[in-house]
């Protein structure tokens, strides 16, 4: 099933979001969370960075409308924690440090120091520490690796994202996450704070190769491959999955046989534990590995024979799942990787 984003519950636009924090800063607004204000002073200072961080899935990590829907599902403080690292995350309320998501401060302050990988420079106004790591894998370890925070249940804790174990397994493994997702931006001389991800047509599509073919009139085989992508794809997210798919085309008489989909994915379903408590676990991963080796996708088509079929790779977004039928989950976003048809056999 497919859902419309509703409109973000932040400004839509940084001189208004900037407006807002200003007028906090002088006392107009009744905000006492340091973040909010420091944050003003990093915009402020770093209008270019600020500009792209405010079109970044970064900024709207909370206030974004599927992401809203499904902490109302399941309120849980351990997905605020992530998603809003200056907000107190037993309270559920969009507060204004809930509005910054993942903020400046979120990533370049550390024990009250700025930091950064690359050290002050002469018209600095604060002293940037420069710690190389800044830059490193280990920065985006916190929030895209970890466990469900129910392992004192568990006969082994269960990772909920895994993402920085399967990057050093992949063939870019010595680049850092940013390499990717943070651009280099010749021009200004400094990274990309898009944070290009799940959004990015352009980015997925780079991710995985694909290629298809009919070795006799009524079977498909597709072949995926992992292409410039440093993890799994898609990524170990509960909420990220591929659907590939295909289907036959009766020439002629304007039909269509039954679409034949797969979803490449962490599965999960319920398991239970040895003390007998039931929770979620996850039953098989069919994703495309990190790795290298190919994920083999192949179908019967009876119907298929003496026509043609048409054949599609979609990259979705999941908005959250209502049952262990992968059909009837509310889709919130589709990109289209690659599609074409094979000749009749």
């Amino acid at each position: 099933m497919l859902v419309t984003n509703a409109k973000s519950l932040m400004p839509t636009s940084l001189a208004t979001f900037l407006a807002v924090h200003l007028a906090a800063q002088c006392g107009a607004l009744p905000i006492d969370d340091t973040a909010v204000l420091t944050t003003t002073a990093c915009i402020r200072c770093h209008p270019v960075q600020a500009q792209e961080w405010f079109q970044s899935p970064h900024r709207t990590a909370f206030t974004e409308a599927t992401f809203q829907s499904a902490i109302a599902i399941e309120p849980a403080a351990f997905c605020r924690g992530c998603h809003a690292p200056q907000a107190d995350p037993t309270v559920a309320e969009i507060t204004p440090p809930a509005r910054l998501g993942v903020g400046c401060i979120s990533c370049h302050v550390r024990e009250d120091r700025v930091v950064s990988w690359k050290p002050s420079g002469p018209d600095s106004p604060h002293t940037i520490e420069r710690r190389p790591r800044a830059s490193s894998s280990e920065v985006c370890q916190k929030c895209h690796e970890f466990v469900f925070p129910d392992s004192a249940l568990r006969d082994e804790p269960l990772f909920m994202q895994l993402t920085v174990t399967e990057h050093a397994q992949s063939k870019f493994a010595a680049e850092p996450c940013v390499a990717c997702h943070m651009e280099a931006k010749p021009d200004t001389a400094h990274r990309s704070h898009e944070f290009l991800a799940s959004r990015s047509p352009a980015m997925v599509r780079r991710g995985v190769r694909v290629e298809t073919e009919r070795p006799d009139a009524t079977t498909i085989v597709m072949t995926l491959r992992a292409g410039k992508v440093g993890h799994a794809f898609p990524t170990g997210d509960l909420f990220r999955r591929v659907e590939v798919g295909v289907q036959t085309i009766i020439e002629g008489e304007g039909e269509t046989g039954p679409s034949r989909t797969q979803y490449l994915a962490r599965h999960f379903g319920t398991q239970m534990q040895s003390s007998g408590v039931v929770l979620r676990g996850e039953l098989h991963d069919n994703r495309v590995p990190a790795t290298g080796e190919p994920r083999v996708i192949r179908w019967s088509v009876p119907e298929a024979a003496g026509h043609s079929v048409r054949w599609w790779v979609d990259y979705q977004r999941v908005a959250h799942h209502t049952s262990r039928d992968p059909r009837s989950a509310f889709v919130d976003g589709t990109i289209r990787i690659a599609q074409g048809t094979l000749p009749a056999h």
